[in-house]
């Protein structure tokens, strides 16, 4: 029997995001992302980066890192940078 969890990296196995997923991530957000939107399509973002995101990356995954690229933006932002 397989368990899910058996399937995903343990902690000290991360995959760190490389520069270019961090880029594919943010053109897959603007394409599929409108103001008039309630939430963004993780999975179209997922199928834009096919090739470009590392095979292991997860809708979660992109959703986690969007919300960090986020709040680091809005940090900098208050910060005046």
């Amino acid at each position: 029997m397989v368990f899910a969890r058996s399937l995903t990296p343990r902690k000290g196995d991360r995959n760190w995001w490389t520069e270019a997923e961090v880029e594919a991530l943010v053109e897959g957000v603007k394409a599929y992302f409108h103001p008039n939107q309630s939430s963004i399509p993780w999975k179209l973002v997922l199928a834009f980066g096919t090739g470009r995101f590392n095979p292991s990356r997860t809708v979660t995954d992109l959703k986690d890192k969007w919300r960090n690229i986020h709040k680091e933006r809005s940090k900098r932002a208050a910060k005046g940078m």
